[in-house]
């Protein structure tokens, strides 16, 4: 087994641990960077936070948005696989709230919503790209943004 492969399975079972219900693609749909796509994320969870949560979204760590996130194919078509749990307690949004709101921050990009219905499987296919090296610093924790 090579470290890599082994690090890839030590990160699916950290997921399947986490309260992650949705499996979330982002797709910019354009040429992009990923500094500029991980930026753009990063503000989709806030919008996502404040739409949910209120004008005192930031100070409501607890209740935030969720998600771990790996990116994948840097040379072309550049995305990011993200399991995610929406904020807590606040408004319910829904699928088309989620993808308005990416549409805003990437035109013309795209975003696939779906239910995880097995941790495992979602986990396995998040972390597919952790097999290149490349890969291997390539992913986010949305807890990273909670102090903005």
């Amino acid at each position: 087994m090579t470290v890599y492969r082994q690090h890839r399975d030590e990160v699916i079972e950290w997921l399947k641990g986490l309260d992650l219900d949705l499996f979330v693609t982002f797709n910019a749909n354009r040429q992009t960077t990923l500094p500029k796509l991980k930026r753009d994320i990063a503000a989709w969870f806030g919008r996502i936070d404040r739409a949910a949560l209120g004008r005192n979204w930031v100070k409501k760590t607890g209740q935030r948005a969720l998600g771990v996130g790996f990116f994948e194919h840097f040379h072309s078509n550049l995305h990011c696989h993200v399991m995610m749990r929406m904020p807590q307690g606040g408004k319910a949004l829904t699928k088309s709230d989620m993808m308005v709101t990416w549409r805003e921050l990437c035109a013309p990009g795209q975003l696939h919503v779906e239910r995880a219905r097995s941790l495992g499987a979602v986990a396995s296919y998040v972390t597919k790209g952790l097999a290149s090296r490349e890969a291997q610093d390539a992913f986010f924790l949305a807890s990273e943004w909670h102090n903005r």
